[in-house]
């Protein structure tokens, strides 16, 4: 059912969502650079939104004034986890992004006195993964990380189980009011709660939405701008509660880092974090089940949000790329040795070549503060070649990649 806006006692967000507004909105985007993400349900590229972008920022602008916009399904993606299974990414439409981006930047970020705001009052010393700068990013969430660890030599590991998918929606819209009261953005931020996975025709892929147990009305999906924000504001009082209890712990998104001076102190804070988590109606792996919940002493290395934290010889902690890290980046490149894998994928030789380049430069921005990046950027541009290699070899024959003298192998991009 469309939304009238008329039809509730909110004002009309005409500041909010002023043409300026969506253009800054779309500026501080990914989106706006270079091709974009990925396209939602309706194939809409970020090119093609380009393609007449001031007309687009009018009719969002009038949509969400007169209370006609409406946020389309989400398509939903896979993405392998490390240990087995899969996570799913759901993806927004490229203006659906931006709306939502919009009212992310309302909540967060004050474009008249450049600095942050805090309208949902989420922020905390705890939480990680929504403020600007780099601080508050993946890197500020690992530096705080070290640094604990370095006094704190013992570490409790878990995540929320299932988290995103079992938050009730019903409690995190009651939130966002009592918070925004009657701000224009409380139905838009409704609508976005209750975005929902177009079902896919693909009957693996249903069955992959329905392991993860993805339901529909329950839960808040991931892949969407606002999601990381809402959910900071279901654990807001979990956050407070560390806080208040003087707990060295950092949460990004679902997954908690803790420290502690010895292991009985250690068991100590993972049963506080299961109890309070408990009380919002949440839960985390039992110790002992799997890598998910781990205590882990001064001299293991234990791994957060993808990077491993080991103990030097001098004793202090640094950052690494996993082994496991290694090999799969290893296997990502080497796919593209095979003719038959290129052309099912759709890939000319220019895209292998590009994607050779893109490959190593992704991990080399993920990883770039890690002490072996080195080493992994060496193992791609091994691994290129002999891609490269091996198509030249495939089609033209072992004796003409052979007799390619150093120009002509610069050219084809070695």
């Amino acid at each position: 059912m469309v939304f009238n806006q008329a039809d509730r006692a909110y004002p009309k967000p005409q500041q909010i969502a002023s043409v300026k507004k969506v253009r800054e909105a779309w500026s501080d985007s990914n989106d706006s650079r270079g091709s974009g993400g990925a396209r939602g349900i309706d194939g809409e590229t970020a090119y093609t939104f380009k393609g007449r972008l001031e007309t687009n920022f009018r009719e969002i602008n009038r949509q969400l004034v007169d209370g006609t916009f409406e946020f389309k399904k989400l398509k939903a993606f896979p993405i392998e986890k490390n240990g087995g299974g899969h996570r799913i990414i759901c993806i927004p439409t490229i203006r659906d992004r931006l709306v939502q981006r919009l009212i992310l930047r309302s909540l967060t970020w004050d474009s008249k006195y450049v600095k942050e705001r805090d309208r949902l009052k989420t922020n905390t010393t705890v939480s990680y993964g929504v403020r600007k700068g780099r601080e508050q990013s993946v890197h500020g969430a690992i530096n705080a990380a070290i640094k604990y660890r370095d006094q704190y030599k013992w570490v409790v590991k878990t995540d929320i189980s299932k988290f995103f998918d079992q938050i009730p929606r019903a409690e995190l819209k009651k939130l966002v009011g009592s918070r925004l009261g009657a701000s224009s953005l409380v139905p838009l931020i409704e609508k976005a709660i209750d975005c929902e996975l177009e079902i896919p025709r693909d009957k693996d892929l249903q069955g992959i939405i329905s392991d993860n147990g993805i339901k529909s009305k329950v839960g808040l999906r991931q892949g969407m701008p606002l999601s990381p924000l809402l959910s900071n504001l279901i654990l807001n009082k979990f956050d407070r509660k560390v806080e208040s209890r003087g707990l060295k712990l950092v949460r990004y998104a679902d997954d908690i880092i803790a420290f502690a001076s010895d292991e009985d102190e250690a068991n100590q804070i993972f049963s506080f974090v299961e109890e309070e988590l408990r009380k919002e109606k949440l839960g985390i792996p039992a110790l002992g089940t799997g890598d998910k919940s781990v205590i882990v002493p001064p001299n293991e290395d234990v791994t957060f949000l993808g990077v491993s934290i080991y103990r030097q010889r001098n004793g202090k902690y640094n950052r690494k790329i996993p082994d496991a890290t290694f090999e799969r980046a290893k296997l990502k490149v080497r796919d593209h040795k095979d003719l038959a894998w290129n052309n099912k994928k759709g890939y000319s030789y220019a895209d292998v070549i590009r994607r050779l380049k893109d490959i190593p430069e992704g991990y080399g921005a993920a990883f770039g503060d890690c002490t072996n990046l080195g080493s992994l950027l060496d193992l791609l541009k091994k691994e290129g070649d002999q891609v490269k290699q091996t198509l030249i070899s495939s089609i033209f024959g072992e004796e003409v990649y052979a007799r390619l003298s150093d120009q002509e192998k610069d050219f084809l991009g070695f």
